[in-house]
């Protein structure tokens, strides 16, 4: 498979404001990666870029990493060092939790996590959502809710229910 991770920024003028702003604008990471899927598992990429050090890799369900790990490294990155970093991001259930990215599916992160202890259904409240409660109200529409899962030893999942039903994750909390 090939991959490719860079930066992205949400507009133009952000990127051309990088250097003047971003401390650290890092490489892009470019390589052929070498992995087997499994039937009926679900991946995502992983990883981080910066100046002095980058890496990226696949992770399963349960976050164990399971392809190469693509590096991009500097001279004072020993090996030792790049050990260290990805024995945070493999193990514990805590470490999953904030490993947690946005638009992860209900489903994904019930097969890191587990079954959620509560699921609750939130109204969102106009202060937080004003646009978004303007427009079901204009369009006589049920007031919105968010879907969480309640993990009451790591924090909550807030989910969207995106267009075609499935729940993503918008937010994450402690």
């Amino acid at each position: 498979m090939e991959l490719r991770a860079a930066r992205i920024y949400p507009s133009e003028f952000r990127a051309l404001l990088s250097p003047l702003v971003d401390s650290e604008t890092p490489e892009i990471l470019e390589e052929s990666l070498s992995f087997v899927p499994k039937n009926g598992a679900s991946y995502v990429v992983k990883g981080f870029l910066n100046n002095n050090f980058s890496s990226v890799w696949l992770e399963d369900e349960q976050g164990k990493i399971v392809s190469d790990i693509l590096h991009i490294k500097r001279e004072e990155f020993t090996e030792d060092v790049i050990e260290k970093v990805h024995l945070k991001v493999n193990g514990s259930r805590v470490a999953l939790f904030a490993g947690i990215n946005r638009e992860e599916t209900s489903d994904f992160v019930i097969k890191k996590l587990g079954e959620p202890d509560e699921v609750l259904e939130v109204q969102l409240s106009e202060r937080e959502y004003p646009k978004l409660i303007q427009y079901h109200r204009y369009h006589d529409l049920p007031w919105p809710t968010q879907t969480v899962y309640q993990y009451n030893d790591l924090g909550s999942v807030y989910f969207w229910k995106s267009d075609e039903g499935h729940l993503t994750v918008a937010n994450v909390k402690r």
